[in-house]
Parts: structure tokens; C-alpha cells; sequence
């Protein structure tokens, strides 16, 4: 951002009756800094937020050239990366622990690596963005879950054996359950408990 950015149009008041004042930071103007009951916030030109403080801590915030956040960090120095495609979708984020996560133009997730808890996920989405398909692996236990149009999971099975179906009536309401454990349940048409043979 530079000085011909402000103008009295650029001085945008978070509180009312707040007295503000401009910061200069990598030889930048960042418009505004607001304070009110110990609460701070930084707004550059395009009223993006740079800093906030409040009693649960501070970030600050980066905006890559197209204006996408691309970069948060707290005052415990947790941060937050993100990445966009040229449409300007989040496509990618990590963080300090490791942890990555892939999204569609959607917005979606696509994939999950967190090795800090031995856990992956993928998720699979049919045309109108609903999600299909989860599959995870979580300390070496591989998860499958399918699900139907609407979102209902239908099938779960994991890879230690273990097999769940579900079924639903016109309205969406699980009318049936039963696993490989020898469970099986039924509902009315309200999706309420009738019997069950546990």
C-alpha cells in the first residue's frame, strides 16, 4: 500500500467516536488503528485486516497481491499459510504444525495430513458439492464412509472389519441400521427408535 491509497474515503471507523491514527509499517501506510476496551485492529486501504488484539491475544495478518489472505500469525506464534489458484479459490493451507489441507475451487476439502496425530483424510464430492465419499486413516486404521445424495453416510466399513449400512425413507429419516457386529435397528417414519435386537 502506498500514500496515494488514502483518501477520505479510505478512513473507515470501526468504533464510532474513536479517535484514530495512521501507522506507518514497511514504509506503507496502514490506515487505521482502532482501540476500544483493549481492542485493537489495523486496516490497510482496503479496509484488509493487518492486526487485532483483543483479551484472547493478537494476530497479525498478510494479503498476498491479489488481497487473499495468505498469512496469519498469534502471539503464541501459531501461523497459518494459504495458497490460491488464479481465480483467487483457497486451494492449500499449513500451518506450524504440520498439518495441510487441500481444497477444491469449491472450497471443499479434498485432503487432510495431520502427522501430528497420525491421522489422513480425503473426501470426495458428486456434482452439486455434496460430499460422497470420506476416507481416513487414523493411528493405522483405515475408515470408509459413502453417502447419498442428500449427505447421509449409507455405508461405513473399516479396515479391521468392521461393516455399517444405513437406510432412510423419502424424507430423509434413517429408517434402518445394522453392522457387522450383529447390531440392527429400525425406525419409524420420523426417524424415532422402534426396536432393536440389542
Amino acid at each position: 500500500m502506498n500514500a496515494d491509497c488514502i483518501n477520505l474515503h479510505s478512513l473507515f471507523f470501526i468504533y464510532e467516536k474513536e479517535i484514530t491514527k495512521m501507522k506507518k509499517d514497511y514504509n506503507a501506510i496502514e490506515t487505521i488503528i482502532s482501540k476500544k476496551k483493549g481492542k485493537v485492529k489495523y486496516l490497510n486501504c482496503d479496509y484488509k485486516k493487518l492486526y487485532k488484539k483483543n483479551q484472547y491475544g493478537e494476530w497479525w495478518y498478510d494479503y498476498d497481491e491479489c488481497g487473499n489472505l495468505s498469512h496469519t500469525k498469534d502471539n503464541d506464534e501459531y501461523e497459518v499459510w494459504y495458497k490460491y489458484d488464479n481465480q483467487g479459490n483457497k486451494i492449500y493451507q499449513n500451518d506450524t504444525n504440520d498439518i495441510e489441507v487441500w481444497y477444491n475451487e469449491h472450497g471443499n476439502q479434498l485432503h487432510i495430513k495431520n502427522p501430528y496425530d497420525d491421522f489422513e483424510a480425503w473426501h470426495e464430492y458428486n456434482e452439486q458439492g455434496t460430499m460422497i465419499r470420506f476416507r481416513h486413516i487414523n493411528n493405522g486404521i483405515e475408515w470408509c464412509k459413502d453417502y447419498n445424495d442428500q449427505g447421509k453416510v449409507i455405508h461405513n466399513k473399516n479396515s479391521k472389519g468392521f461393516e455399517a449400512w444405513w437406510d432412510y425413507n423419502e424424507y430423509g429419516h434413517n429408517i434402518h441400521y445394522k453392522n457387522t457386529d450383529g447390531c440392527e435397528e429400525w425406525y419409524n417414519n420420523n426417524g424415532h427408535l422402534i426396536n432393536s435386537n440389542n
